[in-house]
């Protein structure tokens, strides 16, 4: 739907770069919140000092598709309950693909996003998501 509107609104063929987001916030108890049992991504720093807050980007290359992912961990700590962010970007970049024929590329950036985002969590993490209808 997103896309139908978006060629409406334009005479727009083709397309030069895809990217498919998604963006979670995890809420996290107040006080001390141990994030090695929880994400297999984490900042690890060689101090005993507790974290402020922080920010990690990472962008991995696909060799298979030449799609890049780009990972964001960050913590979310100034609101009434503390939350860290996974934030996932996928991306086509320097296509000249007509719009006809983009979907498959929307539905591998989608799944790839969902295979790194499983990478990224522990099953600790997962027995405490609720299904989202």
């Amino acid at each position: 739907a997103a896309l139908e509107s978006y060629v409406e609104t334009g005479n727009f063929k083709t397309l030069t770069r895809i990217g498919v987001r998604f963006i979670n916030r995890i809420q996290v108890a107040a006080g001390s919140f141990d994030l090695e049992e929880y994400l297999n991504v984490y900042p690890h720093l060689p101090t005993n000092q507790l974290l402020k807050g922080f920010f990690l980007r990472n962008e991995l290359m696909s060799f298979e598709d030449k799609g890049t992912m780009v990972l964001i961990l960050a913590s979310d700590f100034k609101g009434p309950t503390p939350a860290v962010m996974l934030d996932f970007e996928y991306l086509f970049q320097n296509l000249s693909l007509p719009i006809s024929n983009s979907q498959d590329l929307i539905e591998e950036a989608h799944n790839k996003i969902v295979e790194v985002f499983e990478l990224c969590i522990k099953d600790k993490l997962r027995e405490l998501f609720e299904e989202v209808k």
